[in-house]
């Protein structure tokens, strides 16, 4: 058996994050969490003091392209 090939991307999200994030941050994060266990990836974001949210997810590009 063939392994699949393993890739992390390295994330930043801009703009009008605090917003969203305040107002959808259970259930968005739920949502998230959730999708992502579903495809097999795994990965971590958090708050910055700019105000943006950053993060990296790994698992096979075509699950990652799912979430993006």
């Amino acid at each position: 058996m063939a392994a699949k090939a393993l890739f992390a991307v390295d994330f930043e999200v801009f703009g009008l994050v605090q917003v969203i994030y305040q107002c959808y941050e259970k259930i968005e994060r739920k949502h998230t969490v959730q999708q992502a266990k579903k495809l097999g990836l795994r990965g971590w974001c958090m708050n910055t003091r700019k105000g943006t949210v950053i993060g990296q997810l790994e698992g096979a590009q075509t699950q990652i392209s799912e979430i993006f």
